[in-house]
């Protein structure tokens, strides 16, 4: 009981404070084009934008905090284990809404136009696209908010192989605390 206790003080409030700020401000970002009151004007849009960036990559420098190093094969199992499974299902997920969409709504049944489309979504997926991109003439479209899952999954794979290359003079917190 006491151990527990004394954990729930040791947390910085204003971490917290700003986990909830990035929170808040990330999703403002992600649904101001959902919006047409007061938020239409394109001034609101790039700078809600430029708002999120510092939070974005502040919540992929802190996703990495307690990261280990480990041997490579096991890194790129342990992280395609929690970071693949959600993609893909949610990947699956939206290809099958939007084939059922076009399919019913759009095409009225007509196979070539549906083919094209759904291809687009599960090229955008496989891409890991984070905003519509033409590539060789064909046009796929973005993966919305899960380009984070996967560019977390490839940033640790990436980040365990740079350590176990590196000495670790170069990585390790106690380093940069005595260098400095």
């Amino acid at each position: 009981m006491e151990a527990e206790k004394r954990n729930s003080y040791n947390r910085l409030g204003a971490f917290d404070l700003f986990k909830g700020i990035g929170m808040v401000n990330i999703v403002l970002g992600h649904t101001i084009g959902l919006f047409s009151t007061g938020f239409s004007n394109p001034f609101y849009g790039a700078l809600l934008q430029a708002l999120n960036a510092p939070f974005i990559a502040a919540f992929f420098v802190i996703s990495g905090m307690g990261f280990r190093k480990m041997r490579v094969g096991k890194c790129i199992r342990l992280q395609s284990r929690m970071f693949l499974p959600p993609y893909l299902y949610a990947s699956l997920a939206t290809a099958v809404l939007h084939f059922l969409i076009h399919s019913n709504l759009f095409f009225r049944g007509n196979p070539h136009g549906i083919m094209i489309e759904s291809t687009r979504v599960i090229g955008g997926h496989l891409f890991g696209l984070p905003h519509t991109a033409t590539y060789f003439g064909h046009m796929f479209y973005p993966c919305g908010w899960m380009w984070f899952l996967l560019s977390l999954w490839l940033g640790w794979i990436i980040l365990d192989m740079l350590m176990n290359v590196l000495p670790e003079r170069f990585w390790a917190v106690g380093a940069l605390v005595t260098a400095t």
